[in-house]
């Protein structure tokens, strides 16, 4: 790049590019140190920067200018490509959360065509109220012991028929003061049914069975016709 000279040696600081040019064209022989090279002796051009020393360029640097004012903003540059995926990051800390609250009833669902297994048996229940009598008799439960005590007497059944057997002749009672009036004849009573003598034949509705006298007490004889086939 040439270095303008002329420009330079119209500043303040000759003396220093006077230095600068003996160093540089000292070596050329000794016909120029006898001579005070001025700015009119330098052609432009003639002299590039690169001819000057480290030195040189050092003293010839000026101050600092006032900063310069900001400029356009440049273009948008073009998109970089997309970078390299990254690294997978740590495993993030499991935290579980509060228990969220419960959801509405569903809809009751189909009957099930399967039964489920037999659960297991529940507590006994209290026992229930009595209920109403039965119209029907249970079955006859087994025979007690037979008690050592006499019932109480049940009642008196109705009067049988009129035996056909005469009953035993009762004992002969005390003989009677004489009359010595006599008292009036009684009404004669209904005529008797033939007697009939104890296991003789009897012919019933039902059948053919035999005949059965038995003692009610109080003098009182039954007559039954029983074994009925």
């Amino acid at each position: 790049m040439p270095f303008n000279f002329k420009g330079l040696l119209r500043s303040s600081h000759p003396v220093m590019l006077v230095t600068a040019l003996v160093a540089v064209l000292g070596i050329g022989g000794t016909a120029y140190g006898a001579k005070l090279i001025t700015g009119s002796d330098i052609k432009d051009g003639s002299v590039a920067a690169v001819d000057l020393s480290k030195g040189a360029h050092a003293s010839l640097q000026g101050a600092r200018g006032p900063a310069g004012t900001t400029g356009h903003a440049g273009n948008r540059g073009v998109r970089g490509g997309a970078g390299a995926p990254g690294l997978n990051g740590a495993n993030g800390v499991s935290v579980q959360g509060a228990q969220g609250l419960a959801g509405s009833i569903g809809a009751n669902g189909a009957n099930s065509t399967v039964a489920g297994p037999a659960g297991s048996q529940g507590v006994q229940g209290s026992n229930g109220s009595t209920g109403a009598n039965s119209t029907v008799a249970g079955p006859q439960g087994t025979t007690g012991p037979t008690s050592t005590v006499a019932g109480p007497q049940g009642t008196t059944g109705p009067s049988g028929a009129n035996s056909t057997v005469a009953g035993p002749q009762g004992t002969t009672g005390p003989s009677g003061a004489n009359s010595t009036v006599a008292g009036p004849q009684g009404t004669t009573g209904p005529t008797g049914a033939n007697a009939t003598t104890n296991g003789a034949a009897c012919v019933t509705p039902g059948g053919t069975g035999t005949y059965s006298w038995s003692n009610q007490g109080g003098g009182i004889w039954v007559l039954a016709c029983i074994n009925v086939v």
